[in-house]
């Protein structure tokens, strides 16, 4: 109707459907009268070659994930085109525990991209802030190593932990280490999924305990 204006005006049938027009031996137009020369005939030429190659199935249309190769939509496939396409190279890979709240997966994955807003990370964006030290221990500049590694309170929560777990937790030098360090647990009763879980709702419970200390004094 837009592109070929000329042919529209000369369809026996405007309201008909694409389908209307296809056949076991190609495409079949039904006009009112026969196509002339110059624009219509012109119009007619550039539609079919547009045409050209292209068939309807007897199928009924349906929507597909070209994202994965059963053509039905996952949340792995998803997940792996954002850590192939949507995160900067190198980066470890997205993780997803079923077993805490969507918010704490969320949390996490802000954390090992580095976009939680400690004291630190505001100083390097320009935010003037009274102190940049820790506001649990004060002994030391807040960033996200020390504030779930290396602050005092931290260390003693790890420590109650490793003890209820039945665990020897390490010295962890990063975030990423301690993630490395829990994915190289065995597998064993679901070990490494209990440890996850337990550590991924240590360090969101952190978060609020620091700000709620932070924001209301």
């Amino acid at each position: 109707m837009v592109q070929f204006g000329r042919l529209f005006a000369l369809a026996s049938n405007q309201n008909s459907l694409v389908s209307d027009y296809w056949s076991l031996t190609g495409w079949v137009f039904a006009w009112r009268r026969d196509i002339r020369g110059g624009v219509e005939q012109e119009q007619l030429k550039t539609l079919m070659s547009l045409l050209d190659g292209y068939h309807l199935g007897m199928e009924l249309d349906k929507w597909v994930w070209n994202l994965d190769i059963s053509w039905c939509f996952s949340v792995k496939s998803t997940r792996n085109w954002i850590d192939d396409s949507g995160l900067p190279s190198g980066s470890m890979p997205t993780r997803w525990n079923c077993s805490v709240p969507i918010k704490i997966n969320v949390f996490i994955w802000r954390l090992m991209m580095d976009r939680l807003h400690a004291r630190s990370k505001l100083v390097e964006r320009g935010v003037n802030l009274d102190s940049v030290l820790c506001p649990l221990c004060h002994d030391a500049t807040e960033d996200v190593l020390h504030l779930f590694i290396q602050c005092t309170i931290a260390n003693q929560i790890w420590k109650r932990v490793s003890l209820w777990l039945d665990l020897d937790i390490t010295i962890f030098f990063s975030m990423r280490d301690m993630m490395d360090w829990i994915d190289a647990r065995p597998n064993v009763r679901q070990q490494r999924a209990i440890v996850d879980t337990v550590f991924s709702v240590v360090i969101w419970v952190l978060w609020p305990f620091r700000n709620d200390i932070l924001f209301s004094t």
